[in-house]
């Protein structure tokens, strides 16, 4: 037995239903890139800043360490909110990961959110790692 309902999205955007009864849904924007190199060990790099009243969707990131990390040890790479955008105090972790030299870690289709008015930094203990976060503002 269904109900008969109709759902109504802003300016007159009517959402679509699959034939099997699925609602079909999409990212709200689509995504902008940030890419750099981390190459000081120890240190904050800020990859996204905070908009005003907005939240950070991150829909992918992607880690590539290169022939200088380590081969044994690697480099503790970690991803973070940053209340102040500067330096390396983790107010939460995103992501915390260990690559050995010349590996990528490839993290597609996620659909994180941070806390309102926070940066999206990374450290990492050994050099050099690059690294591009996908993300958009809701």
């Amino acid at each position: 037995m269904g109900i008969d309902a109709k759902i109504e999205g802003r300016d007159g955007r009517v959402p679509i239903v699959s034939a099997y009864g699925e609602l079909v849904v999409a990212p709200l924007s689509y995504s902008s890139a940030s890419v750099q190199l981390m190459d000081t060990i120890n240190t904050g790099y800020s990859f996204i800043p905070p908009i005003s009243r907005k939240k950070i969707v991150i829909t992918g990131i992607l880690l590539s360490t290169d022939k200088d990390v380590s081969g044994a040890v690697g480099s503790a790479i970690e991803i973070y909110e940053s209340t102040t955008g500067a330096g390396t105090d983790v107010a939460t972790s995103i992501l915390q990961v260990d690559l050995i030299k010349q590996k990528t870690l490839s993290l597609i289709g996620l659909n994180l959110i941070t806390s309102e008015g926070t940066w999206v930094m990374g450290k990492m203990s050994d050099d050099d790692v690059k690294v591009s976060i996908y993300y958009y503002y809701v």
